[in-house]
């Protein structure tokens, strides 16, 4: 297994390395104390004969050896794991709960559409990564925290390409979305309306009493719209914003997540007749696409992948509880009990734990004088 295959559990315990910063101030100030203290005390030239010095090697050991221990404490704290695997099938037992759950609210989907084009390989997020990297950490963590809902995945340049269909295994579902690369489907460009259109055939084609939570995530750039000007920009807008069904009819809502910044930036290994195309977040149509279809406009620059993934679970669970056909306190325990595809996971917390603690005895064992 790959190092990049590892997921972490708790990320967010990275920001304890902002510790690293003052350990190695409280390091070094201690370092010009103590030469501070002998250069009073004595001449450099009697030093050696009043005291046993200090040993400069061991000295540079135990200060690296403290901002390792803190790192590697920091690195077990983020719940390190990997190889993901299913559970080895078992006998099942009669659990009349999901049955009853799945009589009395209607089912859900989660759909996800996300923008492959090449302008979502610009490193202009927050953290430097690709807007498509950012955009499958967000996907990631809503998937990771979904209890009972079917997804699908759905990517779009200029075509929509069926990743995902509708399905309750979110382990091939995160895979699948780990896997997106730009121009999935090898077809470039971007066309709202003629993904959305498909889409909508996909989906909307046969009325159902499901519902539906989609989550488009783009940069917000359209070939159609960006090149037209005036009132043609504003009749391309109607015409994407009027292609999906009536929200209510159909029971949806659409979340919009606008990726990149509202800086122009480079796309790499992309030009124009010969020179180089600049892309930037363009909030406006996925603004009015999320406000018509009785969703909310998140701009990803504001919140990180993990916050942000919190924030969408959160609006796909209100939205279940709204339909609830039964006391919203016995709908809530069964939403955190409903059934999911159970599955294992190889834990490495303890390889980062095990060194600190073997650096940690080290540093306590090795003196601070090397006697002759």
């Amino acid at each position: 297994m790959s190092l990049g295959d590892i997921i972490f559990g708790f990320p967010q315990a990275a920001y304890l390395l902002i510790l690293l910063v003052p350990a190695l101030a409280l390091q070094l100030s201690l370092f010009f104390y103590r030469r501070r203290q002998l250069a009073s005390f004595a001449s450099e030239s009697i030093l050696p004969q009043l005291l046993v010095p200090r040993s400069h090697l061991f000295a540079i050991f135990k200060t690296a050896a403290s901002i390792l221990i803190l790192l590697l404490i920091c690195l077990s704290l983020m719940d390190p794991k990997g190889n993901l695997h299913y559970l080895p099938t078992s006998k099942p037992t009669a659990e009349p709960q999901p049955l009853n759950f799945a009589k009395r609210y209607r089912p859900h989907e989660v759909i996800f559409l996300i923008d492959t084009s090449a302008s979502m390989s610009v490193t202009d997020t927050p953290q430097r990564q690709t807007r498509l990297d950012q955009a499958k950490d967000i996907m990631d963590g809503v998937v990771a925290n979904l209890s009972g809902q079917t997804v699908s995945l759905y990517a779009f340049t200029s075509v929509l390409t069926p990743l995902v269909p509708q399905t309750n295994d979110y382990l091939f579902t995160r895979l699948m979305i780990k896997g997106l690369t730009i121009n999935q489907g090898d077809i470039g460009g971007t066309n709202f309306a003629k993904s959305l259109t498909q889409l909508k055939e996909k989906i909307f084609a046969n009325p159902e009493q499901k519902l539906y939570t989609l989550i488009l995530l783009s940069d917000g750039g359209d070939q159609e719209v960006d090149s037209a000007q005036g009132i043609a920009k504003e009749k391309a807008i109607a015409n994407i914003l009027s292609i999906l069904p009536n929200p209510n009819d159909s029971h949806f809502r659409l979340y919009a997540v606008g990726v990149g910044s509202e800086q122009p930036s480079v796309v790499p290994h992309v030009t124009n007749e010969g020179k180089p195309v600049y892309s930037k977040l363009e909030p406006l149509l996925l603004e009015q696409l999320a406000k018509r279809n009785n969703g909310i406009y998140y701009s990803a620059h504001s919140w990180t992948a993990w916050s942000l993934a919190q924030e969408l679970k959160k609006q796909i669970i209100d939205m279940t509880l709204a339909q609830q056909t039964e006391p919203v306190e016995s709908l809530e325990r069964k939403v955190s009990t409903a059934k999911r595809e159970d599955m294992l996971f190889d834990l490495y917390y303890q390889i980062p734990l095990g060194l600190a603690m073997v650096l940690l005895l080290t540093y306590l064992i090795l003196p601070d004088v090397r006697r002759s």
